[in-house]
């Protein structure tokens, strides 16, 4: 969030000293540099999703004709595409996301046989925990994914609650850029 901020300052910002411009660009290029040496898979997917967005806004405050149905249909395609070949690529695959995948399998499980619980989520991580020990003794089961954690704590409808929120806040603010005065407005 920090580096789609500062990017954002960068290009919508531009006359400012010369030396906060270096500051700007040194901070992102320490945390893309830091991001690459911890090998965090999701904080590189966050700032290069973050870094389109900017550039997609960007491009489309200064020239709306090249937003149309064609064109995202298209983009939507290439992103597909390049989304799914890194997804799959043995650089992605390995086997932390083979864990994840089982953890996340085992929640499924879980509130598929608790289903009051897939309702209305567990919530707290100590009643999560001694269920999850019950069905699934000795194994991981720490989702590590705030999506799935939503619907641990909170079940299923809060979590389905909490994407249509992101996809209105995606389609207001990120598309359409209905944006009034602040983030509120969204």
């Amino acid at each position: 969030v920090l580096c789609s901020v500062l990017m954002v300052k960068l290009i919508f910002q531009p006359r400012v000293h010369p030396l906060v411009t270096m500051m700007r660009l040194g901070v992102i290029a320490s945390a893309a540099f830091l991001i690459l040496m911890m090998g965090s898979r999701g904080a590189l997917v966050g700032i290069v999703l973050g870094a389109a967005v900017v550039v997609a806004i960007s491009i489309k405050r200064l020239h709306p004709q090249f937003f149309n149905v064609r064109v995202m249909s298209v983009l939507v395609m290439v992103t597909l595409a390049m989304v799914l070949a890194i997804v799959l690529s043995p650089w992605f695959q390995d086997n932390s996301t083979y864990q994840r995948g089982t953890i996340i399998s085992n929640i499924w499980t879980m509130q598929g046989l608790e289903p009051v619980q897939g309702m209305i989520g567990f919530g707290s991580y100590t009643s999560f925990a001694e269920q999850a020990e019950w069905y699934f003794p000795n194994a991981l089961m720490d989702p590590h994914n705030l999506i799935i954690e939503i619907s641990v704590w909170y079940g299923i409808p809060a979590m389905i609650g909490f994407i249509l929120v992101w996809l209105v806040v995606a389609y207001r603010g990120l598309w359409r850029q209905w944006i009034d005065g602040d983030w509120r407005a969204i």
